[in-house]
C-alpha cells in the first residue's frame, strides 16, 4: 500500500520512499516488487542494487542507474557533462581531460530532467549503506536540485547501518516505511509459498518465536528442518545459531568445493559476470553453480551471478579462511578490467607493506580521479600510503597529502583536515610541508577562519621552494586578505604571484594570477589594466578546478560591472554561469550568481536580482560555502531595501551578520549599505548614520582608493547632511567626487552629484542645488542606474518645492513617483507621493512641462518606434527611454501609447 501511494504521488511531483528494516526482514523483496509495479505503470526505472564489494568503487551504482537511458537523452547533454559522464561510466578514456565530479552530477541531473519531461522517473537503490561515495555525491546533488518534476526516489536500508546518501534535505517529501516482523499467519503463508511446507502448528509457533518473525531467518530454519526430514520433538531445540549467516554458512559448507570456490569469487566481486569468473577460475562456472541454485543461495541473471540475499554473500565470505580469501583476491586481481578494482583486490591479497601494491593503488587512484571519483581516489591513496614500506617515508607522505587534497575537493573537509594535521605533526620535507599547510589554509579560508588561514598560508610560503608553488600560495593569500578589505596587501600578493610565474608559465595558474592582479590593482585605485584582463581570458582553462574565488572570466565580468559596462558584464556573467552549470561547479556558480544579482540590483531589475540571489544561496548551501551563503543573504537584504521591504531587509541583515565571521569585511560592507538605505527610505537619517558610521570612520582614516565597492558611502554622507554635520559630509564628498573624476566612475559621479545637491540646499543655495541636480540628471541619460536617477529626481523635486517652484516640483516629483512605481520601489514611491501632497493643488498636465528630451522620446514613441529603436536614435539607454516615458505619462495623465498619440498627432506614422 505504501508503494502504491508513493508511485501515485510521484506522477505529480517529487516524492521519496525509504524502506527500513533489519537484515532478512524483506526489504529487497518489496524493493523488487516496487520496481515491477513501476515498470508495469510505464515509469522509467533507473535501479541499482549495490553490494559490499562496490562500496569503494567509483560511480558503480551510477553506472547501473544510467545503463538504460536512451541515446537521444545523452546526445542532448552539454559537451562538458556528456564527456564527464562517458568517462565516469567507462564509455571513453579521459585523455588529458579528467571527469569533473561536479560535471558528472550536473549531467546526471540533466538526464533525469529530460527523462522526467517525457514521463515519471523512478530512481531506486537497494541497500544504500553499500552505495559508493561518488554515486552518493551525484545522487545527493540530483535530489537537492529536483523541482516539481515527476521523479521518485526509492531506497532501502538497515537502520543500524550508516548511509552515504543524505535524505534530510528532502525530509518533507519522504515517506518512511518500517518493516515489522511477520505475524504467525503471514509466516505460515510464506513457508507454503516458498517451500511448499506445511509445518505442525506447535513447530510453527516455536519457529515464529525463535525467528522473531524475520522471514529470511524463518525460511533458513525451515529449510534445515525439511532437509532432515523429521520435525523436532517438544523438548528438542530448533537448529538456530546466533546469526543467520552461520545458518546459511552451514548450507554453504555442505556444497561441493568447486561451487564454494565459485561463490567466494562471486561474493568478492563488485559485478560477478560469468566471463570475469571464468577468467579468474580458469574454467566455465555455469555447471558449478547448479548446486547453489538448487539450495536457493544464488542464480544467474543476464550473465551475472546474483545471490538470493546479501546475507548469503556475507555467509560465503565468512565461511572461507583468511588464506582462501587472500588467494581469491589475488586471482581476481588478474581477471578484473578496472584498474581501481584490480588495486583493491591486490590490497586485500597483501599481508603487509608492499611497494608494488602501493603503486597499483596509486595508479588506481589516478584512474578513479580521471573518472571523477574523488572519494574513491582519496581512499585508494590512503591505502597506498598504508602499504608504502617504511624506507619510502617521503613517498608515503606525498600520497597522504594528495589523499587530503582529494578529500577536500570531494567535500569531506573533516577527513582532509584530520589527515593534514596528522601529517604536519610528523616530519615533512619543505616542499611537502608547504603543500600541506597551503591545503589546510584553504580549508580554514572556506570556513571563514581568515586569520588562521592567513597564518597557515604564510607558513606555507616560508617552506615553498618551487616558484609555481609560491605563486599558488600568494594567490590564495591575495583572496584571503582581500576579504578583510586590505586591498593593498592583496595587490602585493597578486604581484608576487605574477613575479613567480614570470619565467614562462602559460597555464591556467598564470591566467588566475593575471585576473587577480587586475582586480587587486583596481581595488587600490589604479584603474583596470584591460590588457592584463585580455591575457587572462586568453589563457583561461575552464576545465581546471580554480582557486577559492571566481575564475578569470568571472573576475573580468565583475570589473566590467564595476566600471558601469553593464551589458557586457551581464553577457559575460551569463556565459560564466552557463559554463559553471555545465560543469556542475556549485561553488563558483554560487559566486557568479551573487555578482549577477549585484549587477541587476544596480540596474534596478529587482525581481531578476532577487531570483539570482536566492539561487546563489541555494548553490552556496549545496557546496557548503559559508562565505558566499552569507553574502547571498546580505545581497537579498540589499534588494529588499531597494524595493521597500524594510522588515525583510532588517531580518535578513541580522541573519547575515550573525553568520558572518568578524574577519569577513565584505559582509559588513553590504549590510551597512542595506541598513543605511533602509533608514533613508523611512526618512530616518539617524538610523542610516548609525549603520554606516564604523565603516565611514574607517574611510576617513584610509581614504578612498576605488569608490565603487564602497556602496554604502553616498547614503552615509546623505545621512550626515540630514543630521547637520555639513563640514564632515563635505570633506568626504570632496574626496568621493575627486576620485570619481580621476577614475571616470559614473556611479560615484551621479550619486555624489545627488548628495552635493542636498548639501548645497542645506546651506541655503537652493538654485545652486537645483542646477547641480539638473547636471546630475543629464549625466544619468548615458548610464544605467535607474534607481539612483529616481532618487535624484526625488531630491530635486523636494528642493524645487522648498524654492517655491511648485509647478516644476510637482512635475519632478510625479516623474520620481512614476519611476519608483515602475521599478517596484514601493517605499520610495510613497515618499515621492507624500512630497507631492505637501505641494497641494492640481497636478499639471500641460505638454509644455516636458523637458526637451522627454518631448523627443514621446514624439518618437507616438510615431510607433519601439523603446530599443528610440534608444538607438537618441544614443541613450533603453532604461532611460523607459524612464522618460514614465515621466511623460505622469505629466500628461496618460497610460498608453495610443493615448500618447492624441497629444502628438503629427508624429503618428512618421
Amino acid at each position: 500500500a505504501a508503494i502504491d501511494r508513493f508511485l501515485a504521488d510521484l506522477r505529480e511531483r517529487f516524492s521519496a520512499l525509504l524502506i527500513e528494516g533489519d537484515a532478512g526482514i524483506g526489504k529487497t523483496t518489496l524493493f523488487r516488487e516496487a520496481l515491477r509495479r513501476a515498470d508495469a505503470a510505464g515509469f522509467r526505472v533507473l535501479a541499482s542494487q549495490p553490494g559490499p564489494s562496490e562500496a569503494t568503487l567509483t560511480q558503480a551504482a551510477l553506472s547501473d542507474l544510467l545503463q538504460t537511458v536512451p541515446g537521444d537523452a545523452w546526445e542532448a547533454l552539454p559537451p562538458p557533462q556528456r564527456h564527464a559522464l562517458e568517462v565516469a561510466l567507462l564509455l571513453r578514456e579521459p585523455g588529458d581531460l579528467p571527469a569533473d565530479e561536479r560535471a558528472i552530477a550536473a549531467g546526471t541531473r540533466s538526464l533525469v530532467a529530460r527523462l522526467a519531461a517525457e514521463g515519471p522517473v523512478l530512481i531506486a537503490i537497494d541497500d544504500i549503506q553499500w552505495l559508493d561515495a561518488a554515486s552518493a555525491t551525484v545522487l545527493e546533488f540530483v535530489v537537492r536540485r529536483l523541482g516539481p518534476e515527476p521523479v521518485g526516489l526509492l531506497v532501502s536500508r538497515r537502520p543500524a547501518e550508516p548511509s552515504t546518501l543524505d535524505l534530510r534535505a528532502q525530509a518533507a517529501s519522504t515517506m518512511v516505511q518500517r518493516l515489522e516482523p511477520l505475524s504467525l499467519g503471514a509466516l505460515q503463508h510464506l513457508l507454503r509459498a516458498r517451500l511448499g511446507a506445511s509445518l505442525p502448528r506447535s513447530v510453527l509457533v516455536r519457529l515464529h518465536a525463535t525467528s522473531q518473525g524475520n522471514p529470511l531467518f524463518a525460511l533458513e530454519i525451515a529449510r534445515v528442518l525439511m532437509e532432515r526430514g523429521t520435525m523436532p520433538s517438544g523438548g528438542e531445540p530448533l537448529p538456530v545459531p546466533d546469526d543467520v549467516r552461520e545458518l546459511v554458512g552451514e548450507r554453504v559448507a555442505a556444497l561441493p568445493a568447486a561451487t564454494r570456490e565459485l561463490l567466494l569469487a562471486a561474493a568478492l566481486l563488485a559485478r560477478p559476470a560469468l566471463d570475469t569468473l571464468a577468467a579468474a577460475l580458469a574454467r566455465a562456472p555455469v555447471e558449478d553453480l547448479d548446486p547453489a541454485e538448487r539450495a536457493g543461495i544464488a542464480r544467474v541473471d543476464d550473465g551475472v551471478v546474483t545471490f538470493a540475499h546479501p546475507l548469503h554473500a556475507a555467509a560465503v565470505i565468512a565461511t572461507a579462511t583468511t588464506a582462501e580469501r587472500r588467494a581469491m583476491h589475488r586471482r581476481l586481481s588478474g581477471a578484473v578490467k578496472r584498474l581501481e578494482e584490480r588495486a583493491l583486490h591486490l590490497a586485500s591479497a597483501a599481508d603487509g607493506p608492499d611497494e608494488a601494491t602501493a603503486v597499483v593503488l596509486e595508479q588506481g587512484a589516478a584512474a578513479a580521479r580521471g573518472r571523477g571519483g574523488l572519494h574513491t581516489a582519496a581512499e585508494l591513496l590512503e591505502r597506498a600510503r598504508m602499504f608504502t614500506p617504511a624506507d619510502k617515508a617521503d613517498t608515503a607522505r606525498a600520497r597522504g597529502i594528495r589523499a587530503a587534497e582529494h578529500h577536500m575537493h570531494a567535500g569531506d573537509r573533516d577527513r582532509a583536515k584530520a589527515l593534514l594535521e596528522e601529517l604536519l605533526a610528523g616530519r615533512l620535507g619543505r616542499g611537502h610541508r608547504a603543500e600541506a599547510l597551503r591545503l589546510l589554509g584553504e580549508l580554514h579560508a572556506g570556513e571563514e577562519n581568515l586569520a588562521e588561514a592567513e597564518q597557515l598560508l604564510m607558513e606555507a610560503l616560508d617552506s615553498a621552494d618551487e616558484r609555481r608553488d609560491a605563486a599558488r600560495i600568494h594567490l590564495d593569500l591575495a583572496w584571503v586578505v582581500a576579504q578583510t578589505m586590505d586591498f593593498a596587501r592583496a595587490a602585493q600578493h597578486a604581484h608576487e604571484a605574477l613575479a613567480a610565474l614570470a619565467d614562462g608559465d602559460s597555464g591556467h595558474l598564470l591566467a588566475e594570477a593575471l585576473a587577480y592582479g587586475a582586480m587587486t590593482e583596481f581595488l587600490i585605485g589604479h584603474g583596470v589594466d584591460w590588457a592584463k584582463v585580455e591575457r587572462a581570458l586568453a589563457m583561461e582553462d575552464p576545465t581546471q578546478i580554480g582557486l577559492i574565488g571566481l575564475p578569470p572570466s568571472g573576475v573580468a565580468a565583475v570589473l566590467l560591472m564595476y566600471v558601469g559596462r553593464h551589458d557586457e558584464a551581464r553577457e559575460l556573467l551569463r556565459q560564466v554561469r552557463a559554463q559553471l552549470s555545465d560543469r556542475g561547479d556549485e561553488r563558483d556558480l554560487a559566486h557568479a550568481l551573487l555578482w549577477s544579482a549585484w549587477l541587476e540590483t544596480r540596474a534596478a531589475r529587482f525581481d531578476i536580482a532577487a531570483s539570482l540571489a536566492d539561487e546563489s544561496l541555494l548553490g552556496a548551501r549545496l557546496s557548503r560555502n559559508e562565505t558566499i551563503g552569507t553574502l547571498a543573504i546580505a545581497q537579498r537584504a540589499w534588494i529588499d531595501a531597494h524595493t521597500g521591504r524594510i522588515q525583510d531587509a532588517r531580518r535578513r541583515t541580522a541573519t547575515a551578520l550573525s553568520q558572518s565571521s568578524p574577519g569577513v569585511a565584505q559582509a559588513r560592507l553590504w549590510t551597512a549599505a542595506t541598513l543605511a538605505l533602509a533608514g533613508l527610505s523611512e526618512a530616518n537619517p539617524a538610523v542610516a548614520w548609525e549603520a554606516s558610521r564604523p565603516l565611514l570612520e574607517l574611510v576617513e582614516v584610509v581614504g578612498i582608493a576605488e569608490p565603487v565597492p564602497l556602496m554604502f558611502l553616498p547614503d552615509a554622507v546623505e545621512a550626515l547632511v540630514a543630521l547637520g554635520q555639513l563640514e564632515r559630509a563635505e570633506s568626504i564628498l570632496d574626496t568621493l567626487e575627486r576620485r570619481a573624476r580621476e577614475l571616470g566612475r559614473t556611479w560615484a559621479t551621479v550619486t555624489g552629484g545627488r548628495v552635493r545637491g542636498l548639501l548645497l540646499a542645506e546651506r541655503g543655495d537652493l538654485e545652486g542645488a537645483i542646477e547641480r541636480l539638473d547636471a546630475t540628471l543629464a549625466q544619468h541619460e548615458k548610464c544605467d542606474y535607474p534607481f539612483e536617477r529616481a532618487r535624484a529626481l526625488l531630491s530635486k523635486g523636494i528642493i524645487e518645492r522648498r524654492a517655491r517652484r511648485r509647478a516644476h516640483a510637482r512635475s519632478t516629483l510625479a516623474a520620481a513617483a512614476a519611476d519608483f512605481d515602475r521599478l517596484g520601489s514601493r517605499r520610495w514611491a510613497e515618499r515621492a507621493r507624500a512630497e507631492l501632497e505637501r505641494i497641494g493643488g492640481r497636478q499639471a498636465r500641460a505638454t509644455g512641462e516636458l523637458t526637451r528630451t522627454e518631448r523627443r522620446v514621446a514624439e518618437l514613441a507616438a510615431s510607433g518606434l519601439a523603446n530599443k529603436e528610440i534608444a538607438t536614435a537618441l544614443s541613450i539607454t533603453v532604461h532611460t527611454v523607459e524612464a522618460h516615458l514614465s515621466h511623460t505619462y505622469a505629466k500628461l495623465g496618460v497610460s498608453s501609447r495610443s493615448q500618447l498619440q492624441r497629444h502628438f498627432p503629427a508624429s503618428r506614422g512618421r
